[in-house]
């Protein structure tokens, strides 16, 4: 039986199939959206929602040249700004997060897989 055939039927293959579905969910991306850490995220307190997102995302600024609410690049971060008297506000510059950085993850339909827990999200989103 063809490899094709096993995912289809999942259970005609010798549990191959159960295989391959449980990979796919153990390594399944977030789906509705992720940030890296800001300067204005202080240790413990890091939540995706933690800020508007619009001010954090560009991509959901509308008015970035890039916006895309639609497709948004959750790998571009505005610069975070703490002021003397401890409140944040964000620069217009962009920044690129990195693979090694914190994310935080909007919920989805897993609590967490292996691509949250590993953060393979922009440059190593490859990997899922």
């Amino acid at each position: 039986m063809a490899a094709d055939e096993c995912v289809d039927t999942l259970d005609s293959c010798g549990g191959r199939g159960h295989d391959i579905l449980i990979a796919s969910l153990a390594v399944l991306g977030p789906s509705h959206g992720y940030r890296c850490r800001t300067e204005c995220d202080v240790a413990g307190s890091f939540a995706y929602n933690a800020f508007n997102l619009s001010l954090v995302v560009p991509a959901l600024d509308t008015t970035w040249s890039e916006y895309d609410a639609e497709n948004p690049d959750y790998c571009k971060r505005y610069k975070g700004v703490i002021a003397d008297d401890g409140s944040c506000s964000f620069s217009k510059d962009v920044l690129k997060c990195t693979h090694t950085g914190d994310f935080a993850y909007e919920s989805f339909e897993m609590e967490q897989t292996v691509a949250t827990d590993n953060n393979l999200v922009c440059a190593d989103d490859y990997w899922v």
